[in-house]
């Protein structure tokens, strides 16, 4: 805590008066990044569309979040082996850390699509998966660019146009 309070600038007491442990200021963050990242997706999915219109409209949302927000990407990279590596702080998130499974899970359930109910935890773990990986993909050392290259590809491949 002594370290994170003076990249922060502040003192150890200082931050421990606003947060007890360092899991609970993993929780804070955890929590402030879901927020602003599901109000932004949450937009896009109340208009509507198909599968393929919602996932594309969100690719590209989600690229304009990691844009606004640089550290959005390396905390979702971080966040999701931490929770997996750590016990207590998937107690102390709780089941907010299945928040994106769930956004998912209702956006293609909502879809006017019409699919198999045996399909649909395939299709929600595929989501996930992707969502995840193109956050870490920006995360990582090739960043944004790269990101976005990624991202245009796949929309191409969604709508059936990558290969020419």
């Amino acid at each position: 805590m002594k370290d994170i309070a003076a990249a922060a600038h502040m003192t150890a007491g200082a931050l421990y008066h606003h947060f007890s442990s360092k899991q609970d200021l993993f929780a804070a963050v955890f929590h402030r990044h879901q927020e602003s990242a599901f109000d932004a997706l949450e937009k896009v999915v109340a208009k509507g569309g198909s599968f393929i219109e919602r996932i594309t409209l969100l690719l590209d949302a989600a690229a304009e979040l990691h844009i606004i927000d640089r550290g959005l990407a390396r905390f979702t990279l971080v966040a999701s082996i931490e929770l997996e590596q750590h016990p207590e702080l998937r107690a102390v998130v709780g089941d907010d850390a299945r928040a994106v499974y769930r956004f998912f899970e209702g956006m293609l359930a909502a879809t006017p699509d019409r699919m198999s109910p045996d399909d649909l935890e395939g299709l929600v773990n595929m989501v996930v998966a992707m969502f995840s990986g193109f956050s870490m993909f920006d995360g990582g050392p090739r960043g944004v660019a790269a990101q976005r290259g990624a991202i245009e590809a796949f929309k191409r491949a969604l709508a059936g146009k990558l290969v020419v």
